[in-house]
């Protein structure tokens, strides 16, 4: 349950418009579709129900004449003058009893082919018998020992027993006492063994394939139905558990084996016979087959209808956010340059509106921050370039009107056209950004007028890559770290000074080294320096000239570039990287 509710707060909006749509809809849906299937399944049955009581009216009609029919003989044989004398054979003489008994069994005789009939007997009080069956089945001694003998005694003057099976024929016994008409008296019993299958032919006409008809008399035992092996038994035996027939008809449900029966009768309160029905409920409702589908089919048309509709709504809906949300993380990837621009005057656009206008602000603020903080780093650069120009010029100045003393015309007009080159390279038009050529030869300017006012007292190297003249660089990077190397380190030497210089590219980053022999070329000395680099604090020792490169170039590019010291083989080495820049950048 906690994943679900996590998995549902976790999916986007429009996904749960979409379950929400769904879900509302759905459950109306199902109820509806279900109830109605249910309703027609209902109405189908009971249709089935009408008719099949219907049914088994007619089979009753027809059954009950049948019956009824095989009931007169025994009452037409029960009237007949020669049978009825024969059930006072005490009061006839030889001659009248043997008369009597000859028309009696011509009597019987002549019911021998009648249709139905298998055999019929009478049993005079004394249990002598009379019959038109050759195999003479029944006799009066099994008779009066069957259960229902004192009943018919006592209370009856006529019974339908079980059916029963004799020579392999299924016979219904049909019993009528005969009666003193004025004393009451028992004087015989009349049997008629009336066949089963003919009694099922009456009515087969009326059975149909999806329903199996049976009859159940007063004892509820089967005496008539298609399938001959449940004859004789109790119909609870068959169903499998107590049938209960409540009022003249109805219906029940009971699971026969692994099928479901719809169980339907109909009472002959005349003979106390139920006529039941079993039908299989899976056959019935097979009618309802068409309205299921029918049903199922409109309900997930209404879902797919519903399904398709809230996919549009809340594509409707959720547009406008999806948009707001995509222009939100624009700008937190620092576009601010996106618009909603929706079109609505509804809460979407209010928001849409806001949105806009609060980027637009936020966009202005930004410029306007930016561009100050672009004129205080203008300011800031140009006042660290102010700071080595007069630093250098006095020095040379110095130097040129020393050698004009002194009158070294040639060393002069070197130092002055070095002097000029170097001046015209830091000015460059104003620009910031120059090529590293135009660097290079601004450091070389310089070189050559320190080489002079020093005596030739140290010596230097380029080593350039040709492939990274044509790039691009700030001004005034390089010239503070060689006059450093100078000051701090060749200066404190008496001879042999060396300085060299390398420019390469690596890795997307411009490599700019500048290396000396002088005596601060020691481990201690780079950290130092690294230190003083990285720390705030102001250092005499150091000048302000590699502080200055550090910082302009931290400035322009960020602190993942700048200037730092490492010793190898003996000199000390001050590093440049900075970017790659192809082509001049405004900074």
């Amino acid at each position: 349950m906690v994943k679900t509710v996590e998995y549902f707060n976790n999916i986007s909006i429009n996904k749960k418009l979409i379950l929400f749509f769904i879900l509302i809809s759905l459950v109306p849906t199902l109820v509806i579709g279900i109830t109605s299937y249910k309703i027609s399944e209902s109405v189908v049955k009971e249709k089935e129900i009408i008719r099949t009581i219907r049914n088994l009216k007619d089979v009753d009609n027809l059954v009950f004449n049948y019956l009824s029919n095989k009931r007169y003989i025994a009452i037409r044989l029960s009237m007949d003058d020669f049978v009825t004398s024969l059930m006072d054979i005490d009061s006839l003489d030889e001659a009248e009893r043997v008369r009597c008994e000859f028309e009696v069994r011509k009597l019987l005789n002549n019911y021998h082919n009648t249709e139905g009939i298998q055999s019929i007997y009478i049993f005079d009080s004394s249990g002598k018998e009379y019959t038109n069956d050759i195999n003479k089945t029944d006799s009066y001694e099994r008779i009066i020992f069957t259960k229902w003998y004192n009943e018919i005694l006592t209370e009856k003057t006529y019974l339908w027993g079980d059916v029963r099976e004799l020579n392999n024929i299924y016979t219904l016994p049909f019993y009528r006492i005969t009666r003193d008409p004025v004393t009451g008296e028992f004087r015989g019993l009349i049997l008629i063994n009336i066949r089963e299958d003919h009694i099922y032919r009456v009515y087969s006409g009326l059975e149909e394939p999806q329903g199996k008809i049976l009859i159940v008399n007063q004892n509820n035992k089967i005496v008539s139905c298609s399938n001959k092996s449940v004859l004789g038994r109790e119909l609870d035996d068959v169903i499998g558990y107590n049938v209960q027939f409540d009022g003249s008809q109805g219906y029940f449900e009971a699971k026969i084996g692994k099928e479901r029966y719809l169980v339907t009768y109909y009472k002959n309160n005349i003979m106390g016979w139920n006529y039941v029905c079993l039908e299989q409920l899976s056959r019935i409702l097979s009618a309802s087959e068409g309205i299921k589908q029918m049903t199922f089919m409109i309900c997930f048309l209404c879902l797919a209808v519903t399904f398709l509709f809230s996919i549009f709504l809340s594509m409707k809906i959720t547009k406008p956010v999806n948009k707001l949300v995509n222009n939100i993380k624009e700008v937190q990837q620092g576009n601010l340059d996106v618009r909603v621009n929706f079109k609505s005057k509804d809460e979407f656009g209010l928001i849409g509106s806001a949105f806009d206008d609060m980027i637009k602000r936020l966009k202005q603020s930004i410029e306007d921050i930016y561009e100050a903080q672009r004129k205080k780093k203008e300011a800031e650069i140009r006042a660290l370039i102010m700071q080595v120009n007069p630093h250098f010029l006095y020095n040379t100045l110095t130097s040129i009107i020393w050698m004009t003393n002194n009158n070294k015309k040639d060393e002069v007009i070197n130092m002055v056209s070095s002097l000029s080159r170097l001046f015209r390279i830091s000015i460059s038009k104003g620009k910031e950004i120059i090529l590293v050529s135009e660097e290079l030869q601004h450091a070389e300017s310089y070189l050559i007028i320190q080489k002079i006012r020093y005596k030739d007292e140290f010596n230097y190297e380029f080593e350039v890559d040709e492939k990274v003249k044509s790039l691009y660089m700030p001004k005034l990077l390089i010239q503070p770290l060689v006059e450093n190397s100078i000051y701090h380190g060749i200066k404190s030497i008496e001879s042999n000074g060396f300085i060299k210089i390398k420019a390469f590219s690596e890795n997307g980053r411009l490599i700019v080294e500048v290396a000396d022999n002088g005596n601060g070329a020691k481990d201690s000395e780079a950290e130092r320096l690294n230190g003083f680099l990285s720390s705030g604090a102001q250092d005499s020792n150091y000048g302000i000239g590699i502080k200055n490169v550090d910082s302009r170039i931290k400035m322009y590019f960020g602190n993942n570039y700048g200037l730092s010291y490492r010793m190898e083989n003996g000199f000390l080495i001050a590093r440049i990287t900075i970017p790659v820049l192809e082509e001049p950048v405004k900074i």
